[in-house]
């Protein structure tokens, strides 16, 4: 297959945009290789098929849908921009120079949309939250330094391509890998997009352009996710139409900075972002934050949390210590057990993928009987959870799980994230810590509505913009503006005897006959009965403790 120019092309199809058509010799140098390969084995949305069982759907197909949807942005805006053109004639110059860049830099753009979620790793967003929504493990073991963020894991992964000397190509041109890692920086760091500000020229704005199409409110990967999420989740709540999307975007000047211009859309697209918004919103409440799939996820992060702790489990199962090398390899460059090895990230991380994690859990149950068996190994209640999440998760076993309420979740998230009431934030973790146990998981997420920043411009005057929220035809927006939205769990293994709270919702769950194959091991091993009832009474105990006193921790 060619294009008009004779440019050999390979043409992929996919459920959400037809046919994804990329240049041959991407695919040779980039997209088949064994890095970007990996992403086939990292699931999208994480344990979320244990819920929707045909949410199957991995980084690889989203990254590709990404890349195709900047492909089309940026010639749809480019387009666009040159029909408004003639109503702008004192502009042209400073248009047609930042669209000659953004054509040129396309390659690019391509590019850091493919390797935008490069650096995600095992189970994606869920193996990012062990030092950020699980506040027992800072509390805990100390906030050590983790290599968490799939956005600086993928820039470092940028670097060492770069380092080695990796040679992309798209349309028998080298890719400039130093500008896709300026725009990827751009895109998730505000230092980066000041140091191109402060040299604006044609080249950076086009820098600029490229970096909001990867991370704003109206970015590819938001393009791509929303719709491909539903989908494959087989619902139709994210359901909005990106081909109107692709006709009402054009560049116009930034509010305050009119030297600057940006991608925004005409006022008669208005509705098609607010569908998105929307989208988005409900994709939010009833999928990625499901509870059933929140209560796995908090189960899954709680076992990431354990190996990184318990160094005496290094030698257990190399997986496990392939999981800590991951982890471990953008804490210190001089100091990492990647470089003891030898080894570099993206050695690393073409080991660490869904397949690993699984791998893991289904030798855990029986390297731990086997150790036990033969009395080599110290049971304590950290290796009884590692033993029971893993037998829970592989059987789909549901553990209890208090569900707090929606004033409740927001008075403790607010606190963990709160920069003024310092003191009420440490009194949180500080009562985390103080009713700590391994199977007892305090879990939570936020998302925020919408942040603003989508610019709307009128046909007739494109120069003269307003924000999206200020705009009298939007209503979604407007409402949506600064609302933050939260859901917190409280998970552990069983619930013993009368449990009665005010602001939390009680759902029973039932897994200790999963520990009749350790018991036996026990007794096999060290000549007496194992404690299962003490372990589930103390788990419990410690929850219902904890519960009664979040409840009444001060508002902010």
């Amino acid at each position: 297959m060619g294009d008009e120019k004779g440019v050999e092309l390979r043409a992929v199809r996919d459920p959400i945009h037809g046919f994804v058509e990329l240049p041959k010799d991407l695919f040779e140098t980039l997209i088949d290789t064994e890095l970007f390969q990996r992403l086939r084995d990292v699931k999208q949305l994480g344990l979320a098929y244990l819920v929707y069982p045909s949410a199957t759907h991995t980084r690889f197909e989203h990254s590709l849908g990404a890349a195709a949807v900047m492909k089309n942005m940026i010639t749809h805006v480019i387009e666009n921009t040159k029909e408004l053109i003639h109503l702008t004639k004192h502009l042209k110059p400073a248009y047609e120079e930042v669209m000659k860049e953004l054509e040129n830099l396309l390659p690019e753009a391509v590019v850091a949309a493919l390797l935008h979620d490069i650096g995600h790793m095992l189970l994606s967003h869920v193996s990012e939250k062990v030092t950020k929504s699980d506040l027992t493990y800072l509390k805990e073991a100390g906030a050590i330094p983790l290599f968490t963020d799939h956005e600086l894991r993928g820039i470092a992964i940028v670097e060492e391509l770069i380092q080695s000397g990796s040679e992309v190509r798209y349309k028998g041109r080298r890719v400039d890998l130093e500008t896709v890692k300026e725009v990827l920086q751009a895109a998730y760091f505000s230092g980066a997009r000041m140091n191109l500000l402060s040299n604006l020229n044609p080249r950076n704005n086009a820098k600029l352009i490229i970096a909001q199409l990867i991370s704003s409110e109206i970015d590819v990967d938001r393009g791509d996710f929303v719709l491909r999420d539903a989908y494959s989740a087989g619902v139709s709540l994210g359901s909005y139409d990106l081909n109107r999307l692709y006709k009402v975007i054009v560049l116009v000047p930034d509010k305050e900075n009119k030297d600057l211009l940006k991608v925004g859309i005409l006022d008669k697209g208005i509705s098609v972002i607010e569908s998105m918004l929307l989208g988005r919103v409900f994709m939010y409440k009833d999928v990625y934050l499901h509870t059933i799939s929140m209560l796995y996820s908090a189960m899954a992060v709680r076992i990431l949390n354990l190996i990184l702790k318990r160094e005496d489990w290094r030698d257990l199962l190399y997986e496990i210590e392939v999981i800590r090398m991951a982890y471990h390899k953008g804490a210190s460059p001089s100091n990492d057990l990647g470089k003891e090895q030898g080894a570099k990230l993206t050695e690393i991380m073409n080991l660490v993928t869904d397949s690993t994690f699984y791998q893991m859990l289904r030798k855990i149950p029986s390297e731990i009987e086997k150790r036990v068996r033969n009395g080599r190994i110290k049971l304590d209640d950290d290796l009884v959870t590692l033993y029971l999440l893993a037998k829970s998760i592989l059987s789909r076993r549901r553990w209890t799980y208090l569900l707090a309420s929606d004033e409740l979740s927001q008075k403790l998230v607010n606190k963990y994230y709160s920069e003024d009431d310092k003191e009420g934030r440490e009194a949180f973790l500080t009562l985390l810590s103080q009713y700590y146990h391994s199977a007892v998981i305090l879990y939570f997420s936020r998302y925020k509505g919408y942040t603003g920043g989508v610019l709307v411009a009128k046909r007739s005057k494109p120069t003269e913009v307003c924000l999206l929220e200020e705009c009298p035809a939007s209503v979604v927006a407007k409402e949506l503006m600064g609302k933050n939205f939260t859901k917190l769990i409280l998970v552990f293994p069983e619930a013993r005897g009368e449990l009665e709270f005010k602001r939390w919702y009680l759902k029973k769950g039932d897994v200790s006959d999963l520990l009749k194959g350790l018991s036996e091991a026990y007794e096999k091993g060290f000549g007496k009965e194992l404690e299962v009832e003490k372990y589930l009474d103390g788990a419990s105990g410690t929850a219902a403790r904890l519960a009664v006193k979040l409840e009444s921790l001060p508002s902010a």
